[in-house]
């Protein structure tokens, strides 16, 4: 077995400018992984300002519905969302015999990828799902009249996808 492993350190000393071809490799794996972050913090800020702006915008479009008149959007969230970050799984097996008996054992343990980039290191996120709605509130000018009420409430279960359940409106003062 020993004598396997040192021909294949033989032919990979062997190759002409073996140390150029692993820097390389090296410098591609880098720009790899730093991209992969800097995509991942991109997203993170996209998804924190498309909560935070989303019953201003929401807000804004309910205005133009005729007859709405001047609105405003409140919108309730359940916690901050879910983060689901790269691992990296380990599993073992050791077999052993006990009175003729073959007995395997299995251990798997998980580690997540951190990575360091810019002097700041953090794990390498591979989805950050959005926190559930719980409610939204849209108080309007127009929101006495029943049918720009059904308008107003349509048009936040078409942008939020939440049932009509969860969304209450009221008229403004």
């Amino acid at each position: 077995m020993t004598e396997k492993i040192k021909k294949i350190f033989q032919k990979i000393r062997s190759i002409k400018n073996i140390e150029i071809i692993i820097a390389i490799a090296i410098c591609v794996l880098a720009v790899v992984i730093y991209f992969s972050v800097s995509a991942g913090k991109n997203k993170k800020d996209q998804q924190t300002v498309e909560i935070t702006d989303t019953g201003s915008e929401l807000s804004a479009i309910l205005s133009e519905i005729k007859g709405a008149g001047k609105t405003k959007v409140m919108i309730s969230y359940d916690g901050e969302g879910t983060v689901v970050p790269a691992e990296t799984t380990n599993t073992s097996s050791t077999m052993t015999t006990k009175n003729g008996e073959v007995v395997q054992k299995s251990s798997e343990s998980k580690n997540t990828i951190i990575v360091n980039s810019g002097g700041v290191s953090g794990p390498v996120i591979l989805e950050k799902k959005s926190p559930d709605i719980i409610g939204i509130i849209v108080v309007a000018e127009g929101a006495k009249d029943p049918e720009v009420a059904i308008k107003l409430v349509r048009a936040v279960q078409t942008v939020t996808g939440v049932t009509a359940d969860k969304i209450r409106v009221f008229e403004m003062k």
